[in-house]
């Protein structure tokens, strides 16, 4: 399907076997920087034919990451505009803006990383294993660009989306398996079906009454209306759907909570807001000053930054948190616990401690 979209585009045709020589050239190219005897000449020139790379790869991702974006037949946030071509398009351009970002440490643009790290990982990766990976790539960084545009309109939608997975994994009625939420115990369903997108949710919930107001209120009645042997769909759903309905269903009370809730005095109101700012700051500061202990790639990053924002939060605002690895999982597809025990552990347990003394000396500082 995905392939099929590249091929059909109306921007330019191309193949999988082309994606895949593109990421071959740059792998090579960029492994002659690890040549202690590169002279000035030589590293201009393998420069310049990596800038020839890129141009050519940023078509290609920005093709992907349109197609996934038409996909799921919506902008990256609720309700922002009619959900037309050029919209889409805009917004698969501003996604994959921090791929063709330098690094502040090597100087090289993020993609090289990416594509350098896919062959480390699979030296043997042929065309199919490239676009596989490259979907992936594309797939984390629309959610990383989500999750920043919901926080920007409102933190509780990140904690609302977290709750909906939270409340998954802690109901007998529904489990969740390589990113699908069924229903427990229920019968294999028919491949031929298709899944309902965001909108399609949100609209066959349209008429519920009483509205929701709780999450798991929300799930419920989601997979409640699922039932209907008028819908020719799937009875499961896509956990990124499941979360954007959610979150769209409960969006007016999340709102009315926002707008009226009271806190002890307008002053402190203010430093919480305050504060909440500065812990977003001191983390975008600290993702590109932070001696990172493995080549983590700019998603896996972002993640980490994401992940310490909700973690910090929640223990001094709320003074209570789910385990590190929860927080994590959330910003990272398929963290299953051994994968982060193995990769990602000790790196977020250090990444967090340095996250919030860094936040707490900027608070003492502006004392």
């Amino acid at each position: 399907m995905w392939s099929n979209k590249i091929r059909t585009s109306g921007y330019c045709t191309t193949t999988e076997h082309e994606l895949f020589e593109t990421c071959k050239r740059i792998n090579d190219l960029a492994s002659k920087f690890d040549d202690k005897e590169l002279d000035n000449v030589s590293f201009i020139e393998i420069e310049a034919l990596i800038e020839r790379e890129i141009v050519v790869m940023h078509r290609f991702l920005f093709l992907l990451t349109r197609a996934a974006l038409m996909e799921s037949a919506g902008l990256l946030i609720f309700g922002a505009g009619s959900k037309t071509v050029g919209n889409i398009e805009d917004e698969a351009l501003e996604t994959i803006v921090p791929l063709f970002l330098r690094r502040n440490s090597s100087k090289r643009y993020e993609i090289v990383h990416v594509v350098r790290n896919l062959f480390r990982k699979n030296p043997e990766a042929e065309s199919k294993d490239t676009l596989k990976y490259m979907i992936g790539t594309v797939k984390r960084t629309i959610s990383n660009k989500c999750r920043e545009k919901l926080r920007e309109k409102n933190p509780l939608f990140i904690s609302t989306s977290r709750k909906v997975k939270d409340y998954i994994d802690n109901s007998e009625r529904f489990e969740c398996c390589s990113g699908i939420v069924r229903e427990s115990h229920k019968e294999p369903e028919l491949e031929d079906r298709r899944f309902q997108n965001t909108e399609e949710l949100v609209s066959m919930c349209g008429s519920v009454s009483p509205v929701p107001s709780t999450v798991s209120e929300a799930v419920e009645i989601i997979f409640d209306s699922l039932k209907s042997d008028m819908l020719e769909v799937r009875r499961s759903v896509r956990l990124k759907d499941l979360k954007s309905a959610v979150c769209r269903i409960l969006e007016p009370i999340i709102i009315y909570r926002q707008q009226n809730r009271k806190p002890m005095s307008p002053y402190l109101d203010f430093l919480l807001n305050e504060s909440y700012k500065l812990l977003c700051e001191t983390s975008e500061e600290l993702r590109i000053s932070y001696q990172w202990r493995k080549g983590f790639d700019e998603i896996t990053r972002t993640a980490f930054c994401e992940a310490g924002i909700e973690y910090i939060w929640d223990k001094t605002r709320f003074d209570k948190q789910l385990s590190q690895f929860k927080y994590l999982a959330a910003y990272i597809p398929g963290c299953a616990k051994h994968v982060y025990n193995r990769e990602y552990k000790g790196s977020l347990q250090n990444f967090f401690k340095t996250l919030e003394e860094q936040w707490r000396n900027k608070l003492r500082a502006d004392e």
